[in-house]
């Protein structure tokens, strides 16, 4: 692997004659091109009776390849309980390389060097594409790859990224609308907001009891006034005003249904509403600018950790739960953080999927990589992928729930579960099993917490994959309306008075609208709306 990326500059010179060479409509491997170019059977019959490679025997563990192409991963090899258990059901071992750059894949595909697997959250329509990924059809109808568990949904969606109807990946971290309509616990992943109960308390307030964006206004207030020393509205490098946005209904404001209409976030009806209350957030000396253009996600921890601030807009996860509560308490004894009830009336959950596991035209083993594939994305893979070994680990619930080992409690609970079981080769789970091993056996105070959160929320993958790609006219539009509201909207949140407030509103309201905004709300209206009847999703 590190041979290949070292020859990236002469490769790039050689890239597009490379992939004209590959030109062809055929998913087989491109060492298999070389000694026959003929295309691929697409009957089943005879596609079962010409698979005579053989299967690799339990002492025959292949080696593949994988890049990840995300440069936060935590982790970079294939150990731990999960992956030996992967490895076990499997015959498959994985070499990891981690990407060390966002532009690190896309000089790969260019050059025809991407190495056996390859699992990304970019580049998704480039690598759904016959000369430089194997289809996922090809390799069942040729490698013995299973999909029998994999819901109609997800395929579908696979198959909208390709330009020739069909699939060469499934994106893990999907459910269907009906799943997350039965989600059993804990909530999905969103913006939320944290509060430190001690100090609360300390003047007679219960954080817990806030119901309204009103009541948390009122609770402001009182905390400027009774904690000087602390801001009273912390703002996080990445978070920001993200769990007001939630507050103030503003996502699901985006969408209406009865009408068919996609508005642009900045263009959508509750969005005056939201930088009202942001700017008043501001004007009262809730929140402070300087924290705002803080970008540093450590920068901003540590004003929490550090008995800063008294309210923390951060994620709706368990493990950084967990972490604001240690680190918090190991410098502050007495320091307790709680979760804030959503004020909202839900979320909208538009999400398609996220990274997806790929296969290359040069793969080593196509047989080997079928029989990974067929695992994760196997009821029993997709599971272990975040839950480990059934029977071992945990077992089902009545509910659908899984009930977890005390070793497993005990070990995610300590902060110790990418050492001992490493859970990131969870190329096949789905997000409501990721959640499910967040959050299942968690002490019922917290999980009431988490749960609360679970409430109302509308799936609608198809806004998700309506998304223009980047490199179209309404993709670059969409583009600029985020650079736009990157600039604009701090001046408008952060007006000192009402004359500076509307003046700064018109003048990004204006700027959208010659950017192309209602182009972008028309498109989008429209694809979601084909998006729908294509998939037959009406």
């Amino acid at each position: 692997m590190k041979k290949r990326i070292l020859i990236i500059a002469f490769a790039l010179v050689m890239a597009l004659g490379l992939l004209a060479a590959c030109g062809g409509d055929t998913n087989a491997p491109a060492t298999q091109l070389a000694e026959d170019s003929s295309p691929a059977t697409t009957d089943d019959s005879s596609a079962a009776s010409t698979d005579d490679t053989p299967v690799a025997t339990p002492q025959e563990v292949a080696i593949l390849d994988v890049f990840i192409d995300h440069t936060w991963y935590p982790v970079d090899s294939f150990t731990g309980i999960i992956p030996d258990y992967f490895r076990e059901n499997t015959n498959v071992d994985l070499n990891v390389t981690i990407a060390t750059s966002d532009e690190q894949l896309g000089v790969m595909i260019a050059a025809g060097d991407t190495p056996d697997l390859v699992f990304t959250s970019q580049e998704l329509n480039r690598l759904s594409h016959p000369n430089v990924s194997m289809s996922f059809t090809y390799l069942m109808e040729n490698h013995g790859l299973d999909l029998s568990d994999a819901s109609r949904e997800a395929i579908d969606i696979a198959r909208s990224l390709s330009a020739d109807g069909d699939f060469y990946t499934l994106l893990m971290h999907f459910n269907t609308p009906s799943e997350w309509a039965q989600l059993g616990m804990g909530a999905p992943g969103q913006p939320a907001t944290y509060f430190r109960i001690d100090l609360l308390e300390s003047i007679g307030i219960d954080g817990f009891a806030i119901s309204s964006v009103d009541e948390l206004m009122d609770v402001l207030a009182t905390v400027r006034d009774e904690f000087p020393d602390h801001v009273p509205f912390g703002l996080g490098g990445v978070h920001k005003f993200n769990g007001l946005e939630n507050m103030m209904n503003l996502p699901i404001s985006q969408w209406n249904e009865s009408t068919g209409r996609w508005y642009y976030i900045a263009t959508a009806p509750n969005y005056r509403s939201f930088v009202e209350m942001a700017n008043r957030m501001y004007r009262e000396g809730f929140v402070t600018a300087e924290a705002f253009a803080n970008e540093s996600e450590a920068d901003s921890h540590q004003m929490a950790f550090n008995d800063q601030v008294v309210f923390y807009p951060w994620f709706l996860n368990y493990g950084d739960f967990v972490r604001l509560r240690a680190e918090t308490a190991s410098l502050h004894p007495h320091a307790e953080w709680g979760l804030l009830a959503p004020l909202g009336d839900g979320i909208m959950n538009t999400g398609r999927g996220w990274s997806g596991l790929f296969v290359s035209r040069n793969v080593s083993d196509p047989d080997a990589a079928a029989r990974f594939l067929t695992w994760i994305h196997s009821t029993q893979g997709s599971r272990a992928g975040r839950w480990g070994r059934e029977g071992i680990d945990f077992t089902m619930g009545a509910d659908g729930v899984p009930i977890f080992s005390d070793e497993y409690i005990t070990v995610r609970g300590e902060g110790r579960f990418d050492e001992v079981f490493n859970g990131w080769f969870y190329f096949g789970t789905t997000a409501i099993q990721e959640l499910y091993g967040h959050v299942a056996g968690l002490d019922e105070e917290t999980m009431a917490q988490i749960s609360a959160h679970g409430r109302g929320v509308r799936a609608l993958p198809e806004i998700g994959i309506s998304q223009p790609t980047s490199a179209s006219e309404e993709g670059i539009i969409l583009a600029t309306l985020a650079e736009l509201r990157r600039t604009h909207e701090a001046a408008i949140i952060f007006s000192s008075d009402d004359a500076a407030f509307e003046a700064a509103f018109e003048e990004f309201m204006h700027a959208l609208e010659v950017s192309g905004v209602q182009r972008l709300n028309d498109y989008m209206s429209n694809a979601v709306r084909e998006t729908r009847e294509t998939l037959g999703w009406d």
